[in-house]
């Protein structure tokens, strides 16, 4: 009987030393996608920013919630405003597994007419020349607090210069 009450309690002093040990662990139960769990929180990995309690990709920035009505201003190669659209509807996606790239989908109405971006791992800008399956575009902008400004000039010298707010 005393080996019994000795063997419980043995087992009592394990079970809450255990618990103990966990218990005082921070990151106990922190999950942190694309980021790693420091004193209790998530510190974010290169590319990525703090979202709640886990870290998203920096091209979030410029895609909120994955569709956008933007204003579109057409100019010409001599700088001449061709024509001005509000509402004009962009299906922005952000790639899952490289935080500094996003896409426009279906580029002005074209299927397929696909242009994808590269946000600079410094301060955010777009610098990437883009060729799609329709032709080839040069892309600048960046992003200014939640607004968008983007200008998309095609291989005819047009320049497309979107302007959208982004969540």
């Amino acid at each position: 009987m005393k080996n019994l009450m000795n063997s419980l309690a043995g087992l009592v002093f394990t079970l809450l030393c255990t618990l103990a040990v966990f218990s005082c662990d921070p990151c106990s139960g922190v999950i942190c996608n694309n980021g790693e769990c420091s004193n209790g929180s998530c510190v974010c990995n290169t590319g990525y920013q703090k979202n709640g309690n886990g870290c998203q990709g920096v091209n979030m920035l410029y895609v909120g919630d994955g569709d956008a009505l933007a204003t579109q201003t057409t100019v010409d190669s001599n700088g001449t405003v061709i024509a001005t659209a509000s509402g004009v509807g962009l299906t922005l996606t952000a790639s899952e597994t490289d935080p500094y790239s996003f896409t426009i989908t279906d580029f002005n109405n074209i299927v397929n007419n696909n242009i994808d971006f590269t946000i600079s791992s410094t301060d955010y800008e777009i610098v990437i020349t883009t060729t799609t399956t329709t032709g080839t575009y040069t892309v600048s902008g960046a992003r200014v607090g939640t607004q968008v400004q983007l200008d998309i000039t095609d291989a005819t010298n047009i320049t497309y210069k979107l302007a959208y707010t982004a969540n």
